[in-house]
């Protein structure tokens, strides 16, 4: 897009892009109209969606208790010590835009529902456009499923009767679709016949009924399920409050809540692909539900219970001397990719020690359900930058910059990709041409064809291809092996 100019039609690699909406891509360019490119300018992008989403979560709790005092900024504080969230959030991601979006739509039916006004349809319908612009027609989903139910946890119906609400919910879907399909449909004539088709239907009922790519089993976000709900489903305090108090004169919010969590954790499990990072929209109603147990002063809470929320912590702490007994006993060639992560951090003792020493830290709180949650909450952050300056070193066998000047100083004559180029390089080394993609058995002759080029296989095995030249640069990524292979020829004479 920054290339062509076409904010209209995303490209790839020269090609109409109909993986995913402009949204992300055009608040990126927006970005780099100030600064050029720049990839701590995207990750603000992202960092500040982020943000938005715990400050909205926050507002939210307001509305679903409106006369609780605290409700709201713990509610943001739970959101950001989510540890799902924290960690995905901080991605470039479209999931983060996707969140933000969410939130503002569920911000205006609760709106509705307090204040009885329609005009806040137009927040609904406005929060669903962007969501689609993010992230395509599974905004749609997220909407009906807090909205459709609304009966379910609305007390005493919704104002002006269900069927009001359903009209208005039906009006709001039809100004967010009015909202995307501004793009949508001159996109759709721009792009030709094949990307109309995939953007209008293609991508949507491919990845519902038959996924293109992360096809799991129905189970796979269940078994998941721990490591959605960590920290807050790990510690006991709630779970009592929940079982004892929680239903006590707020029965609508925490159905909400509930409802909200657990329709659309359904949903996505009958869906045939899934991501873990999916879930990321849903998560602020585990945040609400935290939030709402951590303000009522009648929660008992008892320093044993922080022990098993620090258990990952500790465990996390455990990975390089486990790893190391591992390796001694010869089991790391079995690890492949896991093994090519831990061998960079099996040596920072210090840095790994510092985790253990966090969950002890943590172990000493006063045991207070806020000051637990406090602790809690700024533990998971410390553990977080923790775990990415530990990880730092592993981080270089994703680290496509490595290619990068090489890559520059060669790609007037040529760039080939064996395999299915996905746009690995087209940052990283400024790619402002085509890269041709082609298998592997023609590459000797690409290579011949075209002095001074350069051609990349992002997973080679030396076994392949006995006529193939000896590669100019072997490179470890991700558990198997990158080569590069420089044509003969001077670069500086490709025009």
């Amino acid at each position: 897009m920054w290339l062509s100019g076409n904010w209209l039609v995303p490209h790839l690699d020269g090609q109409p892009y109909s993986d995913k909406p402009p949204l992300l891509f055009w608040l990126i360019n927006l970005a780099w109209s100030a600064t050029g490119p720049s990839a701590l300018a995207a990750r603000l992008i992202a960092l500040a969606a982020g943000a938005g989403s715990c400050l909205l979560t926050g507002l939210i709790a307001r509305q679903l208790w409106p006369g609780l005092r605290g409700v709201g900024p713990w509610a943001t504080a739970a959101l950001a010590a989510t540890g799902l969230f924290s960690l995905f959030s901080s991605l470039v991601m479209f999931d983060g835009l996707l969140t933000l979006s969410v939130l503002l739509s569920v911000l205006g039916m609760l709106l509705v529902w307090r204040r009885g006004r329609a005009a806040w349809w137009a927040l609904v319908a406005f929060g669903l456009g962007l969501g689609v612009l993010a992230k395509g027609p599974v905004a749609l989903l997220h909407l009906l499923a807090v909205g459709g139910v609304a009966s379910f946890w609305i007390a005493g119906g919704a104002p002006g009767g269900r069927r009001r609400w359903y009209l208005g919910l039906a009006a709001a879907v039809a100004g967010g679709a009015v909202l995307a399909l501004a793009w949508a449909v001159p996109a759709a004539i721009a792009g030709g016949a094949e990307y109309r088709h995939m953007i209008l239907w293609g991508q949507t009922a491919g990845r519902v009924e038959h996924a293109f790519a992360h096809a799991r089993p129905w189970w796979f976000f269940l078994a998941l399920l721990p490591v959605v709900v960590f920290p807050w489903g790990w510690w006991p305090p709630l779970w009592r409050w929940a079982r004892r108090r929680g239903g006590s004169g707020d029965g609508p919010a925490l159905r909400f809540c509930v409802l909200w969590f657990v329709v659309l954790f359904v949903a996505f499990s009958a869906i045939s692909g899934k991501q873990i990072h999916y879930l990321l929209p849903v998560l602020p109603s585990l945040a609400l539900i935290a939030a709402r147990g951590i303000v009522d002063d009648g929660v008992a809470a008892r320093r044993r219970d922080l022990v098993v929320p620090v258990l990952p912590m500790l465990a996390v702490g455990l990975i390089a001397p486990l790893y190391e007994i591992g390796d001694a006993l010869g089991l790391s060639a079995h690890l492949s990719h896991a093994a090519a992560v831990l061998d960079r951090l099996r040596l920072d003792w210090p840095s790994w020690g510092l985790l253990v020493v966090l969950a002890a830290l943590v172990l000493g709180v006063a045991p207070r359900v806020k000051a637990q949650a406090a602790g809690l909450a700024a533990a998971w952050a410390a553990t977080l930058v923790a775990v990415h300056l530990v990880a730092a070193p592993a981080f270089s066998i994703y680290d496509w910059s490595r290619l990068a000047p090489a890559i520059r100083a060669h790609q007037a004559c040529g760039v080939a990709w064996v395999g299915d180029y996905a746009g690995e390089i087209g940052f990283v080394a400024r790619v402002t041409r085509p890269v041709e993609s082609l298998p592997i058995d023609l590459l000797a002759r690409w290579l011949a064809a075209h002095p001074g080029g350069i051609a990349i296989a992002k997973r080679f095995d030396p076994s392949t291809g006995t006529d193939l030249p000896a590669p100019d640069r072997i490179l470890d990524y991700r558990g198997r092996r990158l080569a590069l292979w420089i044509a003969p020829g001077a670069a500086a004479a490709c025009p």
